[in-house]
């Protein structure tokens, strides 16, 4: 199942934290079960080649990743000052079309924070009480 949802801020770096994209829509994924983003997002972040590329069947076709990059960003609809780093596969498409979001939080950082999709009261929560 998939929820459209949130957005999220993408910050410069680890220690002085700067805003340098923001408002990026992000789909909560749980049939995903890796995390992507735009390369446009991160190009400007330490990139790390693959030695193999990984294809993911999507809803708009088949996508290939071979970049894998760690991201610091927050979640502006749950909590604007908690900085998250994860790990994040490259959609490297210069096109729009390719993974039809500006990132997929798939399962893998689902679990990871904890972020429970409701899908009888269509909401996600987080933290325990965080909801939106």
């Amino acid at each position: 199942m998939a929820t459209p949802t949130s957005i999220i801020n993408v910050l410069k770096s680890r220690k002085k934290f700067k805003i340098v994209h923001e408002g990026l829509y992000i789909l909560f994924d749980s049939g995903s079960s890796d995390s992507m983003i735009k390369m446009k997002y991160v190009s400007h972040l330490k990139l790390h080649k693959m030695h193999k590329t990984i294809r993911y069947e999507t809803m708009a076709g088949p996508c290939m990743s071979r970049i894998q990059c760690k991201v610091s960003f927050t979640l502006a609809d749950f909590s604007p000052s908690s900085v998250i780093n994860h790990k994040f596969q490259v959609d490297e498409e210069s096109t729009d079309g390719n993974i039809g979001y500006d990132a997929i939080f798939g399962r893998n950082i689902l679990t990871e924070l904890g972020l429970i999709l409701n899908f009888e009261d269509q909401n996600v929560s987080w933290n325990a009480g965080m909801g939106m």
